[in-house]
């Protein structure tokens, strides 16, 4: 799945791809535009999208 996101850094709008299907996921990804690292936090249920929570510190 490929979530759409705004960097906590420069805010520019920014995607990444989260493997999984239920549940909640934390990953890191790099923001495609600034490159400084980004904590996603996202909360799934049988594929819907509940929740996502961007930070750049965790």
């Amino acid at each position: 799945m490929v979530i759409d996101v705004s960097c906590p850094a420069c805010w520019q709008p920014t995607s990444a791809e989260i493997a999984a299907w239920d549940g909640e996921v934390e990953q890191w990804e790099d923001c495609q535009v600034c490159c400084r690292p980004m904590r996603l936090v996202v909360r799934l249920r049988e594929g819907e999208l509940l929740a996502v929570d961007v930070d750049a510190d965790g």
